[in-house]
């Protein structure tokens, strides 16, 4: 089954069992596209820690969350994803962690997957959706994709353990492991 773009982001949610009282959090949020979604799946008792570089998007996500009324839901966070202990989370404090459209653009990848295993609980979900290619415009430069086995070899290097391969949409790949 090929996920639609539109329906991308919820049906992948959907396919890791995000849930009630989860603490989630979302390296390199963005805008929060995947940071909303997933507040509504962890209601309000879990969170969702939204970990992002730059400072305007961090304040964007905390005014939307105040604005529907998600503030004690969702958390921004001004980290850094590529250093050990810059997202500055707990260790072990999550169950998921989600890395959407962001491994591309990592520049310290061994650090960032080093940091994503820390801050995951024992048993955890490492969830990794990044670029196939570039088309019509969009996406990263040819030269900044990072294959689904280099993506696999990174995050096995930091101990994770692959478990499946989610299907999505031609321009992407959806990759899951656990610590």
């Amino acid at each position: 089954m090929v996920l639609s773009t539109l329906t991308e982001p919820k049906a992948l949610i959907s396919a890791l069992a995000v849930h009630e009282g989860m603490h989630v959090a979302d390296l390199g949020a963005g805008g929060g596209q995947f940071t909303f979604l997933l507040a509504e799946k962890v209601g309000i008792s879990g969170k969702v820690f939204a970990v992002e570089v730059q400072k305007d998007l961090v304040d964007s996500i905390a005014i939307k969350a105040e604005k529907e009324g998600l503030s004690g839901v969702v958390v921004p966070v001004w980290g850094n994803i590529e250093t050990l202990e810059g997202t500055k989370l707990r260790q072990a404090s999550v169950d998921i962690v989600i890395v959407a459209n962001t491994l591309f653009q990592i520049y310290d990848r061994p650090s960032h997957a080093l940091e994503a295993f820390r801050i995951l609980k024992n048993g955890g979900k490492l969830f990794v959706l990044d670029w196939t290619d570039s088309f019509g415009g969009m996406g990263p430069h040819a030269s900044a994709i990072i294959s689904p086995t280099d993506a696999t070899k990174l995050y096995e290097g930091a101990g994770f353990h692959f478990i499946e391969k989610i299907p999505t949409t031609e321009h992407h790949y959806a990759l899951v492991f656990k610590r």
